[in-house]
């Protein structure tokens, strides 16, 4: 499954927008202010998308290098599988001939 490099930079700035949030109430220091609006509610949901866009970025990260690693490896036995495949292709056919 691919990841949605769209919606983890809207989680980002959803992520912003809360804690922007978050400064207004601070700076807005009456009491209707703080029984309407949940501080505590953002606090939580700011800090859990944070921490998701970074556990993703660092399985994006992981992945990459996962990817270059599986690019390697396939080079390296497909070259291989290659030259094993044709030498043998060559010694079958030679071996059905009929000078053989």
């Amino acid at each position: 499954m691919a990841i949605d490099s769209d919606l983890t930079g809207r989680a980002a700035r959803l992520a912003d927008l809360l804690n922007n949030l978050l400064s207004q109430m601070r700076q807005e220091l009456d009491l209707e202010t703080y029984h309407t609006i949940d501080e505590s509610f953002y606090m939580q949901k700011a800090a859990e998308l944070q921490l998701m866009i970074d556990q993703i970025q660092e399985a994006e990260s992981r992945l990459h290098v996962l990817n270059e690693r599986l690019a390697d490896r396939y080079s390296v036995v497909f070259l291989r599988w290659q030259k094993d495949a044709r030498w043998l292709n060559r010694k079958l056919h030679r071996s059905l001939s009929p000078n053989g």
